[in-house]
């Protein structure tokens, strides 16, 4: 006998999921049935392996906004062109800027 998972749902649309030990899908498809549930999904419990984060699921809407507003700076400043005339203007802001502190 394998261990299967399922999903399924009841006639008033409440969801169920749980494991049953049976000798194929066609049998666990049986039980649910017996049991008044519409199968939505089986699978055999070694390949049915998910990875839930539980963090990933609730994102405050403000975290996002900030998260936003900083990629968003981030790609802009990136993707700004750079002539020679800013580098010189640069390069002349430093070195006045260095004569202020002698």
């Amino acid at each position: 006998m394998s261990t299967y998972v399922f999903k399924a749902m009841d006639l008033a649309g409440v969801k169920a999921k749980g494991e049953l030990e049976a000798d194929s899908k066609q049998a666990v498809s049986d039980q649910l049935k017996q049991r008044g549930l519409i199968v939505l999904d089986i699978a055999d419990k070694h390949a049915s392996r998910q990875i839930e984060l539980e963090f990933l699921k609730t994102v405050k809407a403000n975290d996002l906004a900030i998260f936003s507003r900083q990629l968003s700076t981030m790609i802009s400043w990136r993707s700004r062109p750079r002539t020679s005339s800013s580098r010189k203007r640069s390069w002349r802001c430093a070195r006045t800027s260095r004569r202020a502190y002698r």
